[in-house]
């Protein structure tokens, strides 16, 4: 498994708000789980120094990934780090 950051900026500034760490296992499951959080933040999906992909954000709300079937560990319950 790989390790990953999605990180969720502000609408103002592109801050980072917080995080999610995923596991996966390579980069396409990553932005599969990562698309499942797109919503009312801008994301970016990282491996340590290096940056997989970037998403706008949606006018839906973000949804509960259900990572099981995409090759990768449920993330951990919402909320700061």
């Amino acid at each position: 498994m790989n390790h990953y950051r999605l990180y969720f900026l502000t609408n103002v500034g592109g801050h980072i708000d917080h995080f999610e760490a995923i596991e996966a296992n390579g980069d396409g499951a990553a932005i599969e789980v990562a698309k499942l959080y797109r919503g009312a933040y801008p994301l970016e999906l990282w491996q340590r120094e290096r940056r997989i992909e970037a998403f706008a954000c949606t006018a839906s709300s973000p949804a509960q990934p259900m990572a099981d079937d995409l090759g990768a560990a449920s993330p951990p319950p919402r909320g700061r780090r």
